[in-house]
């Protein structure tokens, strides 16, 4: 009986093998996904009753195992690089350029892929069984996720299942982008839903996500694919070609990123562009650009690489990716200074990974100038591939009766009058009372870059105002656990939860405060530069207009800003309640009085993500060293400091003779802390 046993699990794995081979290498699924399913719940009731015969190469290795304490770390044996992008055809050429004056010769050919928006990883196979599989981390070291990356599908555990590609390297790293399809992505969040937790905004964050987690059977129920671009360690003389080892790839059962094509020369590739731009829009995952590399591997060798990235491989990014859709209804929305802004109502699209449904006009200037009407059709675009708006109206499929748009009469939240500004752009609320401002008012102060209260969310704010319970920022220290218990869906831990968090946010500090206050013209830089050089609210409140301008970095509109804002007695008011509430009014130790950091006198932007910081940490380590951050490239910039989808602030650098570094290299180079990496 366990021979019959043995001999039916090797059967079964290698029929499961096959058909997991023709699914996701072949696109040639032989059998439903109902079959597959049943063969593989044979296979693990046949493993559970004889235990003796599993295999850590086993198919049933994909359900995934028991949770894991953490992650260790892995080292790459070579650096796992970032690839440059470029975005204009005039920059592939001069890439092209820099390849022929490396090789004394125009390349022999280009394989251009699409750019999958996952997360890099490697796989390493010894004697071809799947050993290992890590994340990218820093380009040196990153986490060892081995069974997250084994409950994968179509990550083979073992190569070659249909004896396609003889005898497997002693040692292959394969190296390629875990990614969720756009199918995979809306069931995962139809479940998210379903259990009322946070749906994931896009499959990038999605896939991330799911790859950090330290339960491989919820990775494999999420469904995660691989694609592989490249290989890692060395290959010896097997291969001479990328395009030989992606024809061996898929003997050996390894799906590779497509679709491919090979390119004789640069200008074919620049014609191909358009193709993919439009087939993208097709393609089952993400994909927000093309991937352009030298085939041949001798030519790579000779071209060389750059610290961060090959010089035989660059990535062209798509524009920002645009939709059609169409303004059903316009909302007024009234902000924490009382300016109303239109907001459009839309025919819900599809852009960057996430449904977009409404999308800010910014005021009726704007409006008037590109006539956006309501009923119009529509092209809407994500700025900075974030934020999106409607960029103009389709004119020639206007229908007779699309309503231009005008200010409404009276404001919509509260009714009262509305004034226009000096330049008739926008229109404003003067009711300080008004709940539109005081909701806004409130999701600034709580905001992270602010005051930064966890769990205090637009839905609490609306709760917290319709109630009556918060009329402004200094409320929110008088409530209890038992105020927040008493709104819908709040339970006391959650309530106990948010107590703390409010009382956290009084020792935020005076930069911090002063961006919250909501001070017309002050945003987070701004504020840290008064905060620098006043050390206390009270000194900013008692400076007189020709002081305030002195300050670094603080021009004459801003100074007038601070200085109206603190002379309004309603807003003393306000910070009178704060202080009366504990909220810390100054600096622990004033700038002026530390010692210079090491970048003091410069200015770095900021661009592109840097792996394990956020934005905001790497900003707040480059201001302890002294610099002052910047949002755009200018001719005062000094450098900058640039991570993974460095998008055009770096290109805009490099064309002005701007220094653009890696992470790395600026830890190499500035030393900050004493050596000592943050």
């Amino acid at each position: 009986m366990k021979e019959k046993a043995r001999l039916e699990i090797e059967r079964l794995r290698r029929e499961i093998e096959r058909h997991n081979f023709m699914y996701y290498v072949e696109n040639s699924p032989e059998i439903s996904d109902r079959e597959f399913d049943g063969l593989m719940q044979r296979l693990i009731d046949l493993e559970a009753a004889h235990p003796e015969f599993r295999s850590q190469d086993s198919p049933t290795m994909k359900v995934g195992g028991a949770p894991v304490e953490g992650f260790a770390r892995i080292r790459h044996e070579t650096p796992m690089l970032s690839i440059e992008f470029v975005r204009t055809a005039e920059k592939l050429r001069e890439f092209d350029g820099r390849a022929r004056k490396k090789l004394g010769r125009a390349p022999s050919g280009w394989v251009v892929e699409p750019k999958i928006d996952g997360v890099a990883v490697s796989l390493r196979y010894e004697r071809g069984v799947l050993v290992r599989g890590g994340t990218r981390g820093d380009g040196n070291e990153g986490d060892d996720i081995t069974a997250n990356l084994s409950a994968v599908r179509d990550i083979p555990l073992r190569l070659d299942p249909l004896g396609r590609a003889g005898q497997a390297p002693e040692v292959l790293e394969v190296r390629g982008e875990a990614y969720m399809t756009w199918a995979a992505f809306e069931n995962l969040n139809l479940k998210l839903r379903e259990a009322g937790e946070q749906a994931f905004a896009n499959p990038r964050n999605s896939t991330a996500g799911t790859l950090k987690l330290l339960d491989s059977r919820t990775v494999a129920a999420r469904k995660l694919s691989f694609a592989a671009h490249g290989t890692g360690s060395p290959v010896g003389e097997r291969f001479g070609t990328y395009t030989e080892i992606r024809e061996y790839f898929r003997n050996a059962g390894i799906p590779a990123a497509s679709p491919a094509e090979r390119c004789k020369d640069m200008e074919e590739v620049i014609s191909l562009i358009g193709r993919r731009e439009e087939e993208r829009r097709n393609l089952p995952f993400p994909s927000d650009g093309i991937v352009i590399k030298a085939d041949d591997l001798d030519e790579r060798e000779s071209i060389g690489f750059a610290p961060k990235y090959p010089r035989w491989a660059i990535a062209f990014k798509f524009d920002a990716e645009a939709a059609m859709s169409s303004i059903l209804s316009v909302d007024f929305q009234v902000g924490q200074s009382g300016q109303v802004t239109p907001v459009a109502n839309m025919e819900s699209v599809e852009l960057g990974g996430t449904v977009v449904s409404r999308a800010s006009l910014h005021n009726f200037e704007m409006t008037d100038r590109k006539d956006i009407r309501r009923g119009d059709r529509v092209i809407v675009e994500k700025a900075g591939e974030i934020i999106p708006y409607v960029v103009r109206s389709i004119i020639e499929l206007r229908s007779g009766d699309a309503e231009p748009l005008r200010p409404p009469d009276a404001c919509t939240v509260c009714g009262g009058p509305l004034t226009p500004d000096e330049a008739r752009i926008a229109v404003s609320c003067g009711n300080a009372g008004c709940p539109g401002r005081i909701k806004a008012q409130l999701r600034l102060y709580a905001s992270r870059g602010a005051m930064d209260i966890e769990g205090l969310g637009d839905r609490l704010i609306d709760l917290l105002v319709d109630g009556g319970l918060a009329r402004s920022p200094a409320d929110l220290y008088a409530l209890g656990a038992a105020d927040f218990e008493s709104l819908e869906r709040m339970g006391p831990k959650s309530a106990a939860a948010l107590v703390s968090a409010i009382e956290a946010s009084k020792g935020r500090g005076l930069a911090r405060l002063l961006f919250a206050l909501g001070i017309q013209h002050v945003g987070a830089e701004a504020a840290r530069k008064i905060a620098a050089r006043f050390g206390s609210l009270a000194a900013v409140m008692s400076a007189g207009l020709s002081e305030l301008e002195d300050a670094e970095a603080v021009g004459p509109v801003l100074a007038a800003s601070v200085h109206d804002f603190f002379r309004d007695g309603g807003n003393r008011a306000l910070v009178d309640r704060l202080a009366s509430a504990g909220v810390a009014m100054g600096n622990e130790a004033p700038a002026a009085e530390s010692e210079p950091g090491p970048l003091h006198g410069k200015t770095v932007v900021v661009t592109g993500r840097i792996e394990g910081h956020t934005r905001e940490s790497i900003e707040d380590l480059l201001r302890g060293m002294g610099a002052s951050v910047a949002g755009s490239v200018s001719g005062k910039t000094s450098f900058v400091l640039a991570g993974e989808d460095a998008g055009s602030k770096a290109e805009k650098a490099r064309g002005m003779g701007i220094p653009v570094i890696g992470y790395e290299e600026f830890l190499t180079s500035w030393n900050p802390q004493k050596g000592q990496k943050p």
